[in-house]
């Protein structure tokens, strides 16, 4: 039987079981009918009252009065006993108080309960003290409301166990009206108006296809708009933009690390990220340093009222975190990742490694006879460190994350005896130290400070028998990034929501990269520092109309620039359903990778990040979004038309050094030599396309079909005569998914159909130079060439299921998983190239790499 079908069979059993599964929560109603039948009693009661009470299931070998007791604990209610064997379930009229202060102690005057969503006349006096008399469950919700602050939910079972508590409210964050598009795709995606970005609630988002670990940046996948044409979580594609266009912030902490296992996994604990925030079509001129997207990870910045630790166990990994609140005010957390001993290799490990190592020297290593792969060791770990302070209208927080990997590999000929060995390590650490302070409901700042350190080094030595060893290239790359940001955020008018965001942000990079060869090193090291000023304005100045505009101002110290970039989004509700959208701005990246035209393989890191000078120009970004979403009775269309043109980019050119034979037609006239070509070349990206969503909810149920069209186009004209297709380029991709959540069970699946990426003719996407000799005048010619078709499209299915498997007491929360990704093992051809395999090897090898395969993973994760 072969591995999909294993693995469906599974999934069926565990289906089947399903069947005979009981929830541990019911309706109160059925409780009672349940007891009236054991112990032959009767309840009395009103129906309005019983039908919306849940309970936990009863212990059926329990005596009545017991069971009745553990029913009172629950409910809040009392059950009377009268003769016949009657009992008149009723509520009890209670007293309560409550006393309102501020986060500095003082009474709120004024504050108001609000009852099962509904406003009351109880408000607190003078002293900040509510009194109110009510008969109600312990299921019944309190808020309590004040001008200016965070509503406070409680329940009436936590007012009754002290007399008169404290409640100490929040200053409430200025949120425009009517903004959120909630379950955008599924639970817990939600599309902010006021941005036009898409916000990921981690803890409460729904499963989705392929993903039971919660692989953030690999989740990203299902949002339209967004590619990873080889499968990689680190290779994401926002809107036709390279990957190193990308702003990817953690907790304020730049990362220039593309992922676990060379960008296939990502770097951060699903755990411990509380929310993403994606920006596809601009964003606000806080934000600033890249022309593509951004990607912003946030951690858990709230105390929670007990400790709470998780564990995390997959195929491929194994994970630990914690939280600890040390006090009401103070709290500490932690968390670590690990891949288990390179002995132990699961099948979405062999999956991840098959994609990995094609083409490379283990690859062909392992494919010829007279080659033998000694060690091949992998190990990542990635881990976290957090703290916060509530003060007096303020926080104190600080997060540190760690990323480690390393690999060793050596390879052993048997004909002619020599070994070849490799390794690398990488790592990415950073901190960031941040207070907030609200000064007045209308007033705050924030101030932060972070550090970003990125070490990438590798080394290959040949040793051979009764000789020296030879030391092959040392590759080094380091970046150290530290900033500063200052913002001050104000609300000028409360009734048209209207708030004003200033701000100062310093960024200083300083970069080493570093090549060892036989002929001496090269090194190169750089400094440069970017000091920006912000302004923006949110506002809603009529109902349904949210406007966004600002200017971010920019001073590049190394070649001593200004840039401007304004940027304006918007957004108007044209009927009660249905909504029109757009965006413009400039954006300038002081930091970037050259253009490389391969997909992220083994080789990725070994393209540095350099830093923008009078050689290579600072990368500039005009984009413009206009677009219209559909939002009635759980159904979204949601449409956008974005273009971009990206100019500046810088490549290597592959025909820089001139040759030294003499041209066709003899040597030059004495005085001439060939034509100097330049070591880099200028070009520009441009980007076309729409995204469109259709997503329907049913109870219990999410189903989407996303679509995009895209063109993305470079053009060279100091190499190619014509614009060409980029190597990711796909002009149509079509993602249909859903999710299903039935009792303990969850269920996903997703299909995604693709273009193929562009073929080319030869190993660059450059043909050579031509030098032509004509009337003793020696010229070079810009050739034409192009692409020479598509691959066959990709396509591939990924499953998802999870069932919980929680106790009754729920002393603590646990579930298991199965994860399919490619579940018939589609090879999806992405790439073919010339590749160079060893030391004498002279003699390129065409060979073809393809997208992940089967790859199947199970997981248990608990949390106490």
């Amino acid at each position: 039987m072969s591995k999909p079908v294993l693995y469906f069979a599974s999934v069926l059993f565990l289906g089947w079981t399903n069947i005979f599964a009981q929830s541990s929560q019911t309706s109160l109603r059925k409780v009672l009918t349940q007891l009236e039948g054991q112990h032959g009693v009767t309840f009395s009661y009103a129906d309005e009252m019983i039908n919306r009470i849940v309970v936990t299931n009863l212990d059926s070998g329990a005596e009545l009065d017991s069971q009745l007791h553990a029913l009172s604990d629950e409910t809040g209610l009392v059950f009377e006993a009268s003769p016949a064997s009657i009992f008149i379930v009723k509520n009890v009229p209670r007293s309560l108080c409550v006393k309102v202060i501020d986060q500095d102690d003082a009474v709120l005057q004024g504050a108001q309960i609000i009852i099962n969503s509904q406003p009351t006349n109880f408000v607190a006096d003078e002293n900040g003290i509510i009194r109110f008399n009510t008969s109600l469950t312990f299921q019944d919700t309190i808020a309590i409301r004040h001008l200016g602050y965070q509503d406070f939910f409680t329940s009436i079972k936590n007012l009754t166990k002290e007399d008169c508590p404290e409640i100490q409210m929040s200053f409430k964050v200025t949120k425009l009206n009517e903004v959120v598009i909630t379950n955008y795709l599924t639970n817990g995606i939600n599309a902010d108006l006021s941005d036009h970005s898409l916000k990921i609630q981690t803890q409460g988002l729904g499963l989705l296809p392929g993903e039971t670990d919660g692989d953030i940046l690999l989740a990203l996948r299902s949002l339209p708009g967004i590619t990873a044409p080889n499968g990689k979580a680190g290779n994401l594609h926002i809107r036709g933009s390279t990957t190193d266009q990308t702003l990817l912030l953690f907790d304020n902490i730049p990362i220039y690390h593309k992922g676990h296992y060379f960008g296939a996994i990502s770097p951060y604990n699903p755990a411990v990220v509380q929310s993403v925030s994606v920006y596809r079509s601009g964003f606000d001129p806080s934000l600033g340093g890249r022309v593509g997207g951004v990607i912003k990870l946030e951690s858990n910045k709230s105390i929670s009222d007990s400790s709470m630790y998780r564990l995390g166990i997959n195929s491929y990994y194994t994970a630990l975190s914690a939280q600890i609140p040390i006090h009401k005010k103070f709290m500490l957390s932690g968390a670590i990742r690990t891949a288990y001993p390179n002995s132990f290799q699961s099948p979405k490990l062999d999956a991840i490694n098959t994609m990995v190592y094609q083409p490379s020297n283990l690859s062909f290593a392992e494919s010829d006879p007279n080659l033998d792969v000694t060690k091949q060791d992998y190990s990542f770990l990635d881990y976290n460190l957090g703290a916060v302070y509530n003060m007096k209208r303020g926080q104190l927080s600080f997060s540190f994350l760690g990323i480690d990997n390393s690999q060793e590999n050596e390879i052993t000929g048997l004909l002619m005896p020599r070994r070849i060995s490799s390794e690398i390590n990488l790592s990415n650490h950073g901190g960031n130290l941040e207070w907030k302070q609200f000064w007045s409901p209308r007033l705050s700042t924030k101030i932060s400070l972070m550090k970003s350190a990125y070490h990438y080094k590798s080394v290959t030595t040949t040793e051979i028998p009764d000789s020296t060893t030879i030391n092959g290239p040392i590759f080094r790359s380091e970046i150290d990034d530290f900033g500063f940001i200052f913002d001050l955020e104000y609300e000028v008018n409360q009734k048209s929501a209207t708030i004003l965001n200033f701000g100062y942000q310093a960024n200083k990079h300083q970069l080493l990269n570093l090549i060892t060869r036989p002929r001496g090193p090269v090194l190169r090291e750089d400094v440069a520092t970017v000091h920006s000023s912000f302004f923006n304005m949110k506002s809603q100045p009529v109902t349904g109309f949210l406007v966004s505009a600002g200017l971010r101002t920019n001073y590049y110290t190394k070649t001593e620039q200004f840039f401007l970039e304004p940027r304006i989004m918007s957004s108007y509700k044209l009927h009660k359903f249905f909504s029109v959208k757009s965006s413009a701005g400039l954006y300038n990246q002081f930091i970037n990778q050259r253009i490389f035209f391969d997909f992220e393989d083994t080789r990725a890191e070994n393209f540095p990040w350099e830093l923008a000078s009078s050689i290579f120009p600072v990368i500039k970004s005009g984009q413009f979004m206009v677009g219209g979403i559909w939002d009635k009775n759980n159904f979204i269309i949601d449409l956008e038309f974005h273009q971009k043109l990206i100019k500046n980019l810088s490549v290597r050119n592959p025909n820089e050094a001139p040759s030294m034979n003499p041209p066709p037609g003899g040597p030059p006239p004495m005085g001439q030599g060939p034509p100097l070509i330049q070591p880099q070349a200028i070009g520009e990206l441009e980007v076309q396309g729409l995204d469109l969503l259709l997503r329907k909810h049913w109870p219990g149920m999410d189903a989407w079909i996303n679509y995009s069209l895209t063109k993305t186009e470079m053009t060279f004209d100091e190499l190619n005569q014509l614009p060409f297709k980029t190597y990711y380029d796909q002009p149509h991709v079509l993602n249909i998914g859903s999710t299903l959540t039935s009792k303990k069970w969850k269920f996903s699946f997703g299909w995604q159909l693709a273009s193929g990426t562009p073929r080319y003719t030869n190993s660059t996407f450059f043909p050579e130079v031509v030098l032509t000799q004509e009337m003793n005048e020696t010229s070079s010619e810009i050739p034409v060439e192009t692409n020479d078709g598509r691959f066959t499209p990709q396509h591939q299915l990924d499953l998802a299921v999870v069932y919980d498997i929680s106790p009754r007491s729920k002393k603590w929360i646990g579930s298991i998983g199965l994860s399919i990704l490619n579940v018939y093992d589609r090879q999806n051809l992405i790439e073919e190239n010339f590749y160079l395999f060893g030391q004498a090897s002279r003699t390129p090898i065409l060979d073809k790499r393809y997208g992940i395969g089967f790859a199947p993973n199970l997981m248990l994760n608990l949390q106490f």
